[in-house]
């Protein structure tokens, strides 16, 4: 039924089962694959014009594990777990996990440092720019998302000091 699909078929828990059923029965690991993905995702199209689909590279996972059908008229793009869990299964979640954390953690002081503290650096600017961290999506919107908010933040950063808004500590 419909209400089974809704509520079963595309849930985050449901569709990690999934994935875990079908990999490495079905699908072998991905290794460093999704990472090499997710950089190509960074690339503007400007610079690359026949850049492949970001949509089109996560969603040929989902329809490889069988967790909907090519044809669909949906998208179940996996979480950051669940791609962690296709690199490397396990030890791939760990490791991914750990990163994540890290590099947000990471990010987050380096907003304070150039912002001057908490309350424009974490609370306004980190807060603002990095939300996908609290979202979780693939390996290849998170990366994208996480590398230009990134250049965005040292923008802001420089056009404050330019506007004497900000001062050089």
């Amino acid at each position: 039924s419909n209400w089974g699909f809704l509520v079963y078929r595309l849930s985050e828990v449901d569709m990690f089962t999934d994935f875990v059923q079908s990999t490495p029965k079905r699908v072998d690991f991905y290794g460093l694959q999704l990472v090499k993905q997710s950089f190509i995702a960074v690339i503007p199209r400007a610079f690359w014009p026949s850049k492949p689909s970001t949509e089109e590279l996560v969603m040929e996972r989902v329809y490889d594990a069988g967790v909907i059908r090519r044809g669909s008229n949906v998208s179940a793009k996996p979480a950051f777990i669940v791609d962690a869990y296709l690199s490397g299964g396990t030890i791939g979640i760990f490791i991914a996990l750990f990163l994540y954390g890290a590099i947000a953690q990471l990010i987050c002081v380096k907003a304070e440092h150039l912002f001057g503290g908490y309350i424009l650096g974490t609370a306004l600017i980190f807060s603002g720019l990095f939300q996908i961290f609290w979202r979780g999506l693939s390996f290849e919107f998170i990366i994208n998302s996480v590398f230009w908010s990134y250049i965005s933040m040292l923008v802001i950063q420089r056009i404050l000091l330019a506007v004497n808004v900000l001062k050089k500590v």
